[in-house]
Parts: structure tokens; sequence; C-alpha cells
């Protein structure tokens, strides 16, 4: 969520709008004009009047998109700069002596329920949207604009929108964005609405989704036209700005060209002001067009905490890979993680097997690709492809040993050694390498004539029957 990008945008839109008309073709003979300036001077303070200025204004400027996409037809006087009311500047400049609108009648609207009744023919319906899901409004004003809908905020009070249009005007609602109970559609849980896919665990990242599948994928929407605009989170703080700020004003121009409306944040390192209980990358993931899971693991307080929390992770990225029927697992273990592991285990007196460290492939489709990349290498990486990162808090905690390690131990070895991270996690490789060469070897030698009692416990070899490739290996049997 971000705020007043587009406060002032208003002016350029609807003169561009005017301007190519003018060289089009000929003036409307009719103009209807709404004056909802009275909007303005309600106290948003008062919950109620920033409901009414939200559904209004929201309703409206897509009427006024919808209807004006093949002439100039409905011309809406709200917008104010400078102390210049600029909407009504405009549109007495329009209308001058040498004005294209000169001789256009115009023609007053008095309210909301007399401009839908009189172009109730250019639009099809209603999409209503969730109170509870602020992402949903943007998702109502991508289907205004390609399904030609009124995008309605969902509320049963006796004044509302909602109730004017489908009660006492009938109008029918053609997309529900919200369940006809009021209910969020989109929870955050379980599957993605509408489709078998699993949620991403946030309700904002699964609306966007959505859309993504509904709008985008059935090129239902302009290509070449985005909208980034402020979400009906504005009802949280309506007085943060001007009170404009919500930027409703500007959707008619985008809603005329089926533009795709999103309120997503570009920083990943930050938890969004209107979902702060959202995973910190949903939001990237959904910028980026990836398919995004979350799985929660539950752990008691004890001894060896940090080893139960890692098997814990593994087996919910297992039985995630299960659900989304995944071929592999990938970690972002890099040379510093490896060349720490390697450390704690030589300094706890680990065998010739844990010289190997973290292993770059595992029997359970676990695969790393980045062990021989350093956390600094990475970092650049993403810094260069404007690439946000997150740091674990659970990470500065020098009560962790591998985190003592991290920040005391390395820092220090590094400065006496300078690339001792990645040599140590070179040492590990190359162990690994001749651990899974010994492997094969033995395997390979061995083959039948090893044999086992298992009563009397003992393993036999015949060694005078291996072929000795090396003095070494035959020492190791």
């Amino acid at each position: 969520m971000t705020g007043g990008r587009f406060r002032s945008g208003l002016l350029p839109f609807l003169l561009m709008l005017l301007i190519g008309f003018q060289a089009a073709g000929r003036a409307p003979e009719d103009l209807h004009t709404l004056d909802c300036r009275g909007l303005k001077s309600l106290d948003l303070g008062e919950e109620t009047n920033a409901v009414r200025v939200w559904e209004e204004m929201h309703l409206l400027s897509a009427l006024q998109g919808i209807v004006n996409r093949g002439s100039p037809r409905l011309y809406l006087l709200y917008c104010s700069e400078f102390g210049v009311e600029t909407d009504q500047f405009w549109l007495d400049w329009l209308r001058g002596e040498d004005g294209w609108l000169k001789k256009t009648r115009v023609i007053p609207l008095a309210s909301v329920e007399e401009a839908v009744r009189v172009y109730r023919q250019f639009f099809d319906g209603l999409v209503v949207y969730d109170p509870a899901v602020p992402a949903t409004s943007c998702l109502a004003s991508t289907a205004a604009g390609c399904l030609e809908l009124l995008p309605v905020r969902y509320s049963t009070a006796s004044n509302s929108v909602f109730t004017l249009l489908t009660e006492k005007l009938k109008i029918p609602v053609r997309l529900w964005l919200v369940n006809r109970d009021g209910t969020s559609k989109f929870t955050g849980t379980g599957k993605l609405p509408d489709f078998d896919e699993p949620s991403s665990g946030s309700a904002k990242a699964d609306a966007y989704r959505w859309a993504v599948k509904r709008f985008i994928e059935t090129r239902a929407v302009d290509p070449h036209f985005a909208a980034y605009y402020l979400d009906s989170y504005w009802l949280k703080k309506p007085r943060s700005g001007p009170a404009d700020l919500h930027t409703l004003s500007n959707h008619d121009y985008f809603i005329a060209r089926r533009a795709f409306f999103f309120d997503l944040s570009p920083w990943g390192d930050e938890a969004p002001v209107d979902d702060p209980g959202q995973d910190l990358v949903a939001e990237q993931a959904q910028q980026r067009h990836l398919a995004f899971a979350v799985r929660g693991v539950q752990l008691r307080p004890g001894a060896d905490l940090e080893a139960r929390a890692r098997s814990a992770r593994y087996a919910a990225l297992h039985d995630m890979a299960t659900d989304l029927a995944a071929e592999v697992i990938v970690t972002a273990h890099h040379a510093d993680d490896q060349a720490e592991t390697l450390l704690l285990r030589l300094a706890r007196g680990a065998g010739p097997d844990a010289l190997a460290g973290v292993r770059r492939k595992r029997p359970d489709a676990i695969v790393r690709p980045f062990l021989a990349v350093t956390r600094a290498q990475l970092a650049l990486c993403a810094a260069h492809f404007a690439v946000p990162w997150l740091t674990d808090p659970s990470n500065a905690d020098l009560k962790v040993t591998r985190n003592h390690l991290r920040h005391r131990v390395l820092p220090v070895l590094e400065a006496a050694l300078p690339g001792a991270a990645a040599g140590l996690a070179r040492t590990a490789e190359l162990a690994a390498a001749q651990e899974g060469a010994l492997a094969v070897w033995i395997d390979r030698a061995l083959g039948d004539r090893l044999s086992i009692d298992r009563v009397a416990g003992v393993v036999s070899v015949a060694v005078a029957d291996v072929p000795h490739q090396s003095a070494a290996k035959s020492a190791l049997l």
C-alpha cells in the first residue's frame, strides 16, 4: 500500500481526454455534469462520511470512464489545486468563445442515483468487493474496465451505495469479490478461490493472484496500461492527507482503457502497512508472477531447539512439495553457511564424513545451488538486479552457537585470511566429492564379497579378492 502518488493526475487526464476527442471529431451535443465537490467538505473523522466519499467517488469515476469511451458524455466536478477549482476551470475554458464545447448543451445531474439512471444502458451490472480485504477494491476497478461493471463496496447499511443500487434500482450483481453473505472470499487459507491452487497465506496476495488469472492471463486487460493506485485501505486513515488523497477521481482514465489496477509495495524488506500479517515476500512473488505458499510449524520450548526447528522446516517443505507436485526443493544455503557448518563440526570433533558439510544434493530431492557463492556475492547480485531481501532477526541472537560463529569468529578469520569462508566451502565440496567417489568404488569393489552374520554380529569382507585400486583405499578396508 502506498499513498498520494497521482493526486493531481485528473487534470492532465481530463484535458488529454477532451482534447483527444476534439481532435477526433465534432463536439458532443450534450454533456452531463455532476458536482461532487460537496463531498470534500465532509468531516472525514466520522467513519460514515469517509465511507460515503469512497463509495460515491469510486462508483462515479468508474461510470465516467465507461460512458466516456466513445465520446465525452459525463464530467465530474471534484478536483481543486492551489486554490483553483481545476475541473471547473477546464470546463469553463472549453466552453469559452473559441472553446471546443461552446455549442454543447451542459446538463447538470443532481445525484448519484440520477447519474446511474441516465447511463444505465452503458454498463452491464455491478462488481461487489470486500471491505475486509482492501485489495479487492483494485480488483473491482479492473473488472469495471474489462466487464463494464460498476464497482460497489459491500455494505447492508440503509444509506450505502450497495443498498441503493441492488435494492432500489435493482441492478444485478455480475461479479462477487466477496461472498454473498458478506464473508470474505479471499482469506489467505486453503485454496485460491475458483482455481485449484494452494493459498499464498495472504488474503491480499491471493486476491491479486486471482485477478492475474482472471484478467491478465485471459487477456481481458489492455497490456499497455497498469494503474498503481491506493486501494480501500484509505478508509483506515482518511485524514492522513488531503481530502482527495484516495485518488479515485483518476480511475476513469484507466478504467476507460481496461487497465489492471494494483496496490503492491515495491519494498520486499518492509511489511505492507495494509496487510502487516502478510509474509514479506508475498508481494514480491506476486509482482514477479511466481507462485507463493507458506506453511507454519509449531515447536515446543526445550533442548535442541535449532535441530528440531530444522527438522520441522524440512518436513514442512516436503509436505508442500507433495501438495505442489514439485520435483525438487531448492534452498538458499551459500558458501558462508557451508563454512560455518564445517567449523562447527570440526570444533565438535566430527569424523571424516562430516568434512563434506552441507550436501549440494540430497537423496530426498533437496538441492542447494548456491554453496559455491558467498553471502557478499549474493548480496551484490541481488542489489544489481534490484531484488530486495530479508534478514531473519533471530540470526542476530548470539546465544545461538552458529550465530556467534557467524558474527564473532568468521569475520576475524576473514580479516586474517581473506577468502577463508570460500576456502572452507571449497574444502567441504572436495571432501564431498571424494566421499562420493569412495562410496561408488567400495560398492563396485565389494560386490558380493561382503557377508553379514546377523546372529554373531560380524561383517566379513573377502579382502584378498578385492581389486586394490590404491593403497589408501585398501587401507580403509
